[in-house]
């Protein structure tokens, strides 16, 4: 590790693997991540097309071993309280921690690459950007100066924190996996009026079935697990099946409700992937979003070290008008909760 870079990226995840990966060599970059690398990460596991459209048009052949079975699900919205389905398309099962590593592959030559390296500190001058990290696996600290900073460490981002932009409508994503009697051979998105916020979703993630349901969480907040057990059961009884839970994990995402949650960066520090609300506030997914702002963000340095911001949101424009189109669809749903909730309330 030096002294100094040109870019210190936080995160590497697809987001920070993507901007590594389309950012051409002019510059020094240093990648850090807390974790040991390749880094772990817990969530649904899923690829949208919008995903595997990007890797193939960028030549990124995804590995056998990075999917799960079955490979390709059929997505399904089920509106519980009225029996009705429609259809949503298809999505991808992935390995998350197998994609990750998949990843990882394709930038660890290419830039000095700090694991168990954890962000503490950033001091911020007009010129430069200092930075006091911390090595778990030697238990030093280490200082070292950047031009610019990429965030690119999810949803609890130290970067984001550090523009004073914080994230408010956090949700902790819960996960039962179980072993059904029957087979489960599709993503359903289940709704219900009667209980709950967002979806439950049900899925087949190789032996096991998930289900799964988010929280509204504030940090110390106790969890009503209650709810994920009638979801279980609701789901059950719709699908006509038996789920016997084998263990269970969670995981944090924010949920934006405005387009005014996105932020993209200010002066020299920029944010990418869900550092920077880049995350579908109806279906959850992250990793297309992740994906392509990596990249907006990447041609906005290629082009010139000068008004790399402007040109990054100016890149940008067609992400967020999907990002907002998503949002206003979300935005109905609840508002239609909301209603029923105050309609059953009286």
């Amino acid at each position: 590790m030096e002294k100094k870079y040109d870019i210190v990226i936080v995160g590497a995840g697809p987001a920070g693997c993507t901007f590594l990966k389309c950012l051409n060599s002019d510059y020094r970059v240093l990648l850090i991540d807390r974790q040991k690398l390749p880094a772990s990460k817990i969530c649904g596991g899923l690829l949208t097309e919008e995903s595997i459209d990007f890797l193939a048009d960028h030549h990124f052949t995804i590995p056998s071993y990075a999917f799960s079975q079955p490979k390709k699900l059929k997505k399904i919205y089920v509106n519980l309280d009225k029996a009705i389905e429609k259809d949503g398309g298809v999505v991808y099962n992935i390995n998350r921690n197998q994609f990750n590593r998949w990843m990882f592959t394709l930038i660890k030559n290419k830039v000095d690459i700090a694991g168990e390296t954890g962000l503490k500190k950033i001091t911020r001058t007009h010129q430069k950007i200092s930075l006091q990290l911390y090595d778990f696996e030697h238990k030093k600290e280490i200082e070292i100066s950047c031009s610019y900073l990429i965030g690119a460490d999810g949803v609890l981002s130290r970067v984001r924190k550090e523009l004073k932009f914080p994230v408010s409508n956090k949700y902790l994503a819960v996960q039962d996996y179980g072993t059904a009697d029957q087979k489960v051979d599709c993503l359903r998105l289940f709704y219900s009026k009667a209980f709950i916020d967002h979806f439950i979703w049900v899925m087949p993630k190789g032996k096991f079935t998930i289900v799964g349901l988010p929280y509204h969480y504030d940090y110390g907040e106790t969890i009503d697990i209650g709810k994920l057990e009638l979801a279980r059961d609701l789901v059950e009884k719709y699908l006509k099946i038996t789920i016997n839970c084998q263990y269970r994990n969670g995981f944090l995402v924010h949920i934006p409700q405005s387009l005014n949650e996105l932020c993209l960066g200010r002066d020299n520090i920029f944010l990418i992937g869900e550092a920077a609300g880049w995350i579908s506030p109806r279906s959850g997914d992250g990793i297309s979003f992740a994906l392509r702002s990596a990249e907006h963000c990447a041609k906005a340095f290629n082009a010139s070290p000068k008004n790399i911001l402007s040109r990054y949101i100016e890149n940008s424009y067609t992400l967020r008008e999907e990002f907002n189109e998503k949002l206003e669809s979300f935005l109905k749903i609840q508002q239609k909760i909301k209603e029923y909730k105050k309609l059953h309330s009286l």
